[in-house]
């Protein structure tokens, strides 16, 4: 973890001790066997009896999976994105030399 996300961590972490509530906050993290992952954090505040905070419950989700399908899904789309655009200059070009 980068300073930069350990810092927005411990701004949500503080923003749940003041009793908020953090909902799919995603990041990476490296799993014990090295794999690095994505992870979608939730956070709520851990109360007692007396509605005191007392801590901070964490669960997180690995969205790997979710995240390779969704690069695929924009590798997918800029490539027949790229089909098209090509496609169009070739007919426009086509066009243009018919015309003459």
């Amino acid at each position: 973890m980068d300073d930069e996300e350990f810092e927005r961590l411990r701004g949500l972490i503080e923003e749940v001790k003041s009793g908020g509530v953090v909902s799919n906050f995603e990041a990476k993290r490296i799993r014990s066997d090295g794999e690095t992952i994505w992870v979608s954090i939730s956070m709520s505040p851990l109360r007692d009896f007396e509605g005191n905070i007392i801590g901070v419950s964490t669960i997180a989700r690995d969205i790997t999976e979710i995240k390779r399908t969704e690069e695929a899904l924009r590798a997918s789309e800029e490539k027949y994105r790229k089909i098209v655009e090509k496609f169009i200059q070739n007919a426009l070009a086509l066009i243009s030399e018919i015309n003459r």
